[in-house]
């Protein structure tokens, strides 16, 4: 680096004195100021000996990175939409890493964003110093032309889905970050590794124990709560409240001397769904109080729930708090019939369908598919509805086996009369992980719907869901999408790109 200084420095002099200039200078010159054009200034309290190592990695082919590249930065580019969410999910589904680095055959100068390579740990691992004075020669690395940098907004946002490496990384660079700190564990979550996960993953991972031992993992949460911030210890009772029992009471109730406000109403809130509990009584009490059923119609008889007092109107989430808690079997058990026949009951009663979402929701919640099937046959027509009671904001925390059942129900494009409605799309199309099943994203964007829209709306529907085509179907999507959704085809040319 001192050498190009140099070189600057007489490149000057020669424009004072009016001299020709020579190629060296002006290599050098157009070098800096490349380097210019990305050069951060440093940050008081980032220091000068923070240090991060490299590891080894599979790299997406220079066809992708330069797809990718244009996807998320640049005037066009952005970080923010389905399609950057779907790229750390692909890259991990792929084996693949996002890296500011490749290799070359011989060293190059590396410098950018103060970030300069000092020297190669043992086993070739490669030491990054964050300090301008400590410039020199990588061997055989040099920087990635789809690198961290250019991409930084990106990085910032979905650190905690990529690589260890982008971590470290934005600690360097961002150091007023204090969430890029929290512990995040590379590879399988276990419970002896438990606390070096991130809080999303140390979730997921009680999510799923629960399922399979109740009791082991309550005495997890028992033994993290009194270590964990005020919003750590909601997430944790509330993997308690997807189905408390009775040998969870003892846990909830201690809870209700909790110093946090929030944390001592949801506990409160949970003691309601602990079947034998007095709250529980009360619940079901308020549950009666509220409905009845009653048997309507002249030819065609049918029993239908009826709500004590003024008509609720769809949207006001009424029946979700009166439901709360309460299972399939309580709620059938409260008016005497069985879980069947409440189901069927309130799928008759259109003018509640609030109820009807509700109900749908426990059966997904205790995986009791027939009654899941049977109750979405009678609500699909509602112009997405069904897809937005089912893809709400926990479909991600389910298990594997409930997201396929649901997005089985709510995509079947060839029952559909037209596209759902594009602002519920959006929406729900933002919470599936990539990718739909290829017959049934096939279906979609083959659905005669797409000729009775405009270009503009056209243009929404295919970025909202161009994550979800599978790669198998790229060429064909990039067909229909390039005229009126470029981003959207160029989604699937990184894809198709991807090694």
């Amino acid at each position: 680096m001192m050498q190009e200084i140099e070189q600057l420095q007489r490149f000057r002099k020669d424009l004072l004195l009016g001299k020709q200039s020579s190629p060296d200078a002006l290599q050098s010159l157009a070098l800096a100021a490349m380097l210019c054009k990305f050069e951060r200034v440093m940050k008081p309290n980032a220091g000068t000996g923070s240090q991060f190592i490299l590891k080894p990695a599979v790299f997406p082919n220079d066809a992708a990175r330069r797809a990718l590249l244009r996807l998320l930065s640049g005037r066009d580019g952005n970080s923010a939409d389905n399609m950057a969410a779907a790229i750390p999910v692909v890259l991990r589904q792929r084996g693949l890493s996002l890296h500011p680095y490749e290799r070359y055959a011989s060293p190059r100068p590396v410098v950018h964003h103060a970030i300069f390579v000092t020297d190669a740990g043992a086993g070739g691992e490669i030491r990054l110093d964050a300090s301008y004075a400590n410039a020199t020669r990588q061997l055989g690395l040099s920087l990635h032309p789809f690198d961290f940098a250019k991409l930084e907004d990106f990085v910032a946002r979905y650190a905690d889905q990529l690589s260890q490496d982008a971590r470290d990384w934005l600690r360097l660079i961002r150091p007023e970050r204090k969430e890029v700190d929290d512990p995040y564990l590379d590879g399988p979550v276990t419970e002896e590794h438990l606390m070096l996960a991130s809080k999303a993953q140390r979730i997921q991972y009680l999510r799923e124990l629960r399922s399979m031992d109740a009791a082991r993992a309550r005495t997890l949460i028992e033994k993290m709560l009194p270590s964990e911030a005020a919003d750590m210890r909601m997430r944790l009772l509330k993997v308690l409240g997807d189905k408390p029992t009775a040998d969870d009471l003892q846990l909830i109730e201690s809870l209700l001397k909790d110093r946090a406000p929030t944390v001592k109403d949801l506990a409160l809130a949970l003691l309601s769904r602990v079947p034998g509990t007095d709250a529980f009584s009360k619940q079901l009490a308020r549950l009666k109080d509220s409905l009845q059923i009653k048997t309507e119609g002249l030819l065609r008889r049918k029993k239908v729930f009826v709500f004590k007092g003024p008509e609720p109107k769809f949207g006001q989430n009424r029946f979700a708090h009166l439901l709360s808690g309460l299972g399939l079997a309580e709620i059938a058990q409260a008016f005497g019939e069985e879980p069947a026949i409440i189901v069927s009951i309130a799928m008759n009663s259109d003018k509640l369908l609030d109820l009807q979402l509700a109900l749908i929701r426990k059966a997904v919640d205790e995986g009791n598919v027939p009654l899941i099937r049977k109750a979405a046959e009678q609500v699909n027509g509602h112009d997405g509805v069904l897809m937005g009671a089912l893809i709400d904001d926990e479909f991600a925390a389910r298990p594997e086996p409930a997201r396929s059942e649901i997005v089985g129900l709510c995509f079947t494009p060839r029952t559909w009369k037209q596209l759902p409605h594009i602002h519920v799309f959006a929406q729900v199309a933002s919470r599936i992980p990539p990718a739909l099943p290829v017959a049934t994203a096939r279906d979609f964007i083959t659905h005669s719907g797409w000729n009775a829209i405009a270009d503009d709306a056209r243009k929404i529907y295919l970025d909202a869901v161009a994550h979800l085509i599978p790669r198998e179907l790229s060429a064909e999507f990039s067909r229909i999408a390039e005229v009126v959704a470029s981003r959207a085809a160029l989604y699937h040319r990184f894809l198709s790109s991807l090694s």
